[in-house]
């Protein structure tokens, strides 16, 4: 499922596979606005198992485009569309927590041998 919102007049949303070809049978655009809500678009569609498949989802109007780009990933349970922003996310997590171990790690062994050097001073 793509969705696009803050727009003032209905934009074109598609869905385009790895080769840039628009999907055909992707399902049909759902323009939602409100009282004094800008215009929001939402466009499903249901692809077959395809290893390594990228697939787009692009807005445009007038002058205007978005794209955001979906990835195909295996699990066991089938197969599951993750945006690109969403692994960036997921790495950026991962890289700090490593940072963070690798600090306190360092910290606990400086904090140890200094203690283990004021022991020795003592004797």
């Amino acid at each position: 499922m793509c969705v696009s919102t803050n727009w003032t007049t209905k934009p074109t949303m598609e869905w385009m596979d790895s080769k840039g070809s628009i999907l055909q049978h992707a399902g049909d655009s759902v323009y939602c606005s409100g009282y004094d809500t800008p215009l929001s678009v939402k466009r499903s569609v249901t692809v077959q198992e395809q290893h390594g498949y990228d697939y787009t989802c692009r807005v445009s109007h007038r002058h205007h485009r978005k794209e955001k780009l979906f990835q195909i990933q295996h699990f066991e349970s089938g197969v599951e569309a993750i945006s690109v922003y969403t692994l960036l996310v997921i790495r950026a997590v991962l890289c700090c927590t490593v940072l963070l171990l690798t600090y306190w790690i360092t910290k606990c062994t400086y904090q140890y041998r200094e203690e283990r050097e004021g022991e020795l001073e003592t004797f």
